[in-house]
């Protein structure tokens, strides 16, 4: 739960310390404990305990069992998707620059990671309708947005005027080995573009399939 309170004077000093102590564990390792993260920082043992049960609660921090220390939570593993950031070699731009020379629709590369979405290579000819913050904000009500609903069994997902009048969208998706999605193309162009795109939509999954290993 956010506490919408405005800002006091005195709560950037608590944020500084917050952060302060959510980077000791993580420079320090799982299992680090409160008496350690206090001598790090030179910060009163009972300003730490009072901090490192607040982040527990929030689940940025979780408390290893039998009080053995602590470990970077949940809600930290969700920024540290959303920030990871892909290498797109050479031929996994090689291998979108022929997709795209098969269709008249953009089709964007997006990293789907966590429930965010990041759009890792957009398409140079058919730029993207909506900015990344946009299509976040409305992500439940598009392709994207089912295809990372649907679990492991949702290859595709269309949808009409999801992201733009008069568009279509349709999201392939890029699993690992283990049948987890990290990456789709999202394909967004006039209905008859789309139409094509369906109609070569066996050969278009395949060779997203073929980028997996490209984006690791």
């Amino acid at each position: 739960m956010v506490d919408s309170s405005p800002i006091s004077g005195r709560q950037p000093k608590a944020i500084q310390n917050a952060l302060a102590v959510l980077e000791a564990v993580a420079l320090s390792g799982s299992g680090v404990t409160a008496k350690q993260i206090a001598s790090r920082l030179s910060m009163p043992p009972a300003t730490v305990y009072r901090i490192l049960n607040l982040l527990v609660a929030e689940e940025y921090l979780v408390r290893l069992p039998e009080l053995s220390g602590f470990a970077l939570g949940r809600r930290i593993d969700v920024f540290v998707d959303a920030a990871l950031t892909p290498t797109i070699v050479q031929s996994a731009r090689d291998l979108l620059t022929e997709l795209r020379m098969t269709v008249r629709v953009g089709i964007h590369l997006c990293s789907c990671r966590s429930g965010v979405v990041r759009i890792l290579d957009a398409d140079p000819d058919f730029p993207p309708p909506l900015t990344e913050p946009e299509l976040n904000a409305r992500l439940p009500r598009t392709a994207l947005g089912d295809l990372m609903a649907g679990g492991r069994e949702r290859a595709t997902a269309h949808r009409a005027a999801d992201v733009a009048p008069d568009t279509e969208s349709v999201a392939v998706g890029i699993y690992n080995r283990d049948g987890v999605l990290h990456a789709a193309l999202w394909m967004v162009g006039s209905p008859s573009g789309i139409a094509v795109v369906q109609e070569r939509l066996t050969t278009i999954a395949r060779r997203a399939g073929d980028l997996d290993p490209l984006l690791h």
